[in-house]
């Protein structure tokens, strides 16, 4: 072998390579961090620095200012510039020297010196000067300002604050104190800021040393300028204040070699550090490309089976070392590596909850018993249908454990099936029996298993299960299809409440019919597909026609009219109802708007839906579009089934009494089929009951028609309310409702729902007589399609 080609040599020149590029990138990556972090601690330290000296100055002014305003009210200080000059010199004396201050003066309301104390340093001293100049107003109202008065005095300048002595609301005096502006200041603030210190005046671009922390400097008028930054040095400058058309400013300065010594010293120790490792890895990647190149060609090898996915046995190193251990994680890796793949392949097909198959597993069975050509095979989809309910009332962990103990029920069967479990409350069977009775029996025996009642939370519960299922090849060809047909006979299940149900065509088509009703709805009531039937109602006290009911119909483009109970169902269950309602309610405003304008004074009787009682501020809605119209309240009947009342009787109650308030009569609707009760029917505020054709339609002979009936008006009247019969469709059930005194009746005998042109020609037809003299046909005139 070549001896530049061992993994030896390779070992060693490749780890040199990286070790030298690593190095390289290293050491450039450090000079460039190291050049950056330089010029960001300069910005840094000059940032800080600055905001430091602005504090301490800020300082400065704060303390003067609250401290002269402190003595300006002490009553002994007030006393004493009453009274003696001299004792009211030493008060402010003393006062000077609680916060030592090198100035403090007083001056009346006009600005002339009433005394004036200036520290000497020096001396350690204080003298009281009689200079008898006067402040301007300008100087007096400077403590209103951002910055203090900047007070020159023999040459040295003062950090000066004035503050009102006032006796009552007026001002007899101002008295301040102020700080010197000199070396100690600057020496002061060079400490806090870690930077040397200059203050002077500029003027005209003429700079005048005022102050400075570096000794050799001095102070004086030197034309010298304030500091620049350059490649030597980093300076700032901070403005202090204005005097006399001059800037006072303070130059703050430090060489860039003093700044940045320790960053130097930091950098000959990375070079060493750099130079040291590099010696040290050479040896160390000469000695290692040694002592691992053998054991290394033994990993590689079973690494390359393992990859291969052979099974080999576990790789033997007999070394107590770094590649010893290894060996032995390698093989620990392996193991878990093949324990957590199955541990995968399990939890890839099995509920985590239930253990049981999953729906990808029942995709791949399917698929796997249509590829062997199997002749035939069940496919039932059950579902609990209290589950949902059980889980918000009793909680998620009941939820859970009905779950678990459903599963354990369907794996205990002795079925020759596979059970899977599909969303937490539907499940699956897959059978290979090949008969229809076997079918029956499987989806049968399914449901009697759930049947019984769970222990769930120390609660027996009784849950009840629908099926729905389907065959191969007969009701599908691939896995998809054959779970999807299975869900619609399951869907159907449900819609019917039946407990099982197979699988035929006409459902998949309804259900391809129900989604495209319910995408197109929504256009229907938006666009001109909704129109408005009407079927009248008879008066029987007058015989004359009073009032309609308002149905509305949906003429489809291309389906024809569709059934009103498919698609008002739809807009119920899809939130489109609300819509729906109002547009019935708007348009039947309308029409009757029109009628009024003919002659005829109609009532309109309106049906809302149980999900519209449930809307906040439905009542609010119906008032606003009756005042939109020309239409009265006593003029809309809303009718309300029972089922509605039923469902939330409370908010429906209060929705209706603040409608029966305004006027609006309530009628019950399908009243004897519902949920009704006297209870109920005392409190509601209806004006009149409905009965259901379903005990008209036979009333001329069925005794036990005539007695629900009889009793149902007699009924009405002990509560004061009216009667109106639907589904009189012959002459001799319109006799009897009459001799037994009903208000109102409608159906086909009188006739059908029609539109509103075609009722208004039959209104004419009957306009001045009565229903039972008019001609035969202006009787029963109307669409031939159903309706009530």
């Amino acid at each position: 072998m070549n001896q530049f080609k061992s993994i030896q040599t390779q070992i060693l020149f490749s780890f040199l390579a990286v070790l030298i590029a690593v190095q390289c990138i290293l050491f450039y990556s450090i000079f460039q961090s190291n050049e950056k972090e330089r010029e960001e601690r300069a910005q840094i330290h000059l940032s800080t620095a600055k905001a430091v000296f602005e504090n301490q100055f800020e300082q400065r002014t704060r303390n003067l200012t609250g401290f002269a305003q402190t003595v300006a009210k002490d009553f002994g200080l007030k006393q004493a510039l009453r009274e003696d000059a001299r004792s009211f010199l030493v008060a402010l004396n003393n006062h000077r020297q609680r916060i030592s201050a090198d100035l403090a003066i007083a001056v009346d309301e006009n600005g002339n010196f009433i005394g004036k104390l200036v520290y000497d340093k020096g001396t350690n001293r204080t003298r009281a000067d009689t200079e008898n100049n006067m402040l301007t107003m300008e100087e007096t109202a400077a403590p209103d300002e951002d910055r203090p008065i900047l007070y020159d005095y023999q040459g040295a300048v003062f950090q000066l604050v004035l503050v009102p002595v006032q006796s009552g609301a007026e001002t007899v005096a101002w008295i301040g104190f102020g700080f010197a502006i000199d070396q100690t200041l600057a020496q002061r603030l060079a400490l806090l800021t870690g930077m040397n210190v200059d203050i002077g005046y500029q003027e005209s671009g003429q700079w005048s040393l005022l102050a400075s922390s570096v000794e050799e400097a001095g102070n004086g008028s030197s034309a010298i300028e304030p500091q620049q930054s350059d490649a030597h040095t980093i300076a700032t400058e901070v403005a202090i204040g204005f005097k006399d058309e001059k800037d006072l400013i303070a130059s703050l300065y430090l060489s860039r070699a003093d700044l940045f010594a320790t960053l130097q010293n930091r950098w000959l120790q990375i070079m060493l550090i750099v130079l040291v490792t590099f010696g040290c890895s050479i040896v160390a990647a000469f000695l290692l490309s040694k002592s691992i190149a053998k054991p290394l060609q033994g990993l590689v090898s079973k690494a390359k089976q393992i990859a291969q996915g052979e099974n080999s046995d576990a790789l033997v190193v007999n070394r107590k070392d770094e590649l010893g251990v290894l060996a032995h994680e390698f093989n620990l890796m392996n193991q878990a590596v093949n324990d957590r793949q199955a541990e995968l392949n399990y939890r890839a097909y099995h509920s985590d909850l239930t253990k049981m198959l999953n729906k990808k597993k029942l995709f791949e069975d399917i698929a796997d018993l249509i590829n062997k050509s199997c002749d035939g095979f069940l496919l039932i989809r059950f579902r609990v249908l209290e589950f949902e309910e059980l889980n918000y009332s009793l909680g998620l962990d009941t939820g859970e454990e009905l779950q678990v103990a459903a599963a354990s029920r369907l794996m205990a069967l002795e079925e020759k099936a596979q059970f899977y479990q599909l969303e937490s409350s539907e499940f699956a069977l897959l059978s290979q029996c090949n008969t229809k009775q076997s079918d029956e029996h499987s989806a049968n025996v399914v449901l009697q298993c759930l049947a019984g009642a769970f222990s769930l939370q120390r609660i027996s519960v009784t849950v009840h299960t629908v099926s729905g299922y389907c065959r191969y090849p007969k009701h599908g060809e691939t896995a998809r299809q054959l779970l999807h047909n299975a869900g619609i006979a399951l869907q159907q299940a449900m819609k019917m409440r039946v407990p099982s149900l197979e699988f035929a065509s006409s459902m998949a088509e309804s259900a391809i019919n129900r989604v495209r009703l319910t995408h197109e709805l929504t256009e229907a009531i938006q666009g001109d597909q909704l129109i408005l039937h009407f079927q009248p109602k008879l008066n029987l006290k007058t015989s004359q026609v009073d009032k309609v009911e308002a149905l509305v119909r949906w003429i489809h483009p291309e389906l024809g009219m569709i059934p009103p109970d498919e698609f008002i169902e739809i807009a119920e269950t899809t939130g489109q109802i609300d819509a729906l309602t109002d547009w019935v309610m708007r348009s039947a405003l309308q029409q009757l708007q029109v009628w009024r304008e003919l002659g005829f004074e109609l009532g309109v009787a309106i049906n809302i839906s149980a999900v519209n009682l449930k809307q906040k501020n439905f009542d609010d809605k119906i008032l606003t579009f009756l005042s939109q119209s020309d239409c009265s309240e006593n003029e809309v009947t809303i009718e309300v089934t029972e089922s509605a009342l039923a469902e939330d009787p409370e908010y429906a109650l209060s929705i209706l009494s603040r409608l029966s308030e305004r006027g609006l009569s309530i009628s019950i609707d399908d009243y004897g089929t519902g949920y009704s009760s006297l209870s109920q029917l005392k409190h509601l505020p209806a004006t009149e009951l409905k009965i259901d054709k379903s005990f008209i339609l036979n009333v001329a002979s069925d005794q036990q028609d005539q007695t629900i009936a009889q009793s149902t008006i007699k009924l009405a009247k002990r509560f004061g309310l009216k009667t109106v019969a639907e589904g009189v469709e012959d002459q001799a059930s319109l006799d009897w409702l009459v001799a037994n005194g009903c208000d109102h009746a409608q159906g086909y005998f009188i006739s059908r729902p029609q539109p509103a042109d075609k009722l208004t020609s039959w209104l004419q037809m009957l306009e001045g007589q009565q229903w039972g003299q008019a001609e035969p046909e202006a009787k029963i005139v109307g669409s031939p399609h159903s309706g009530r």
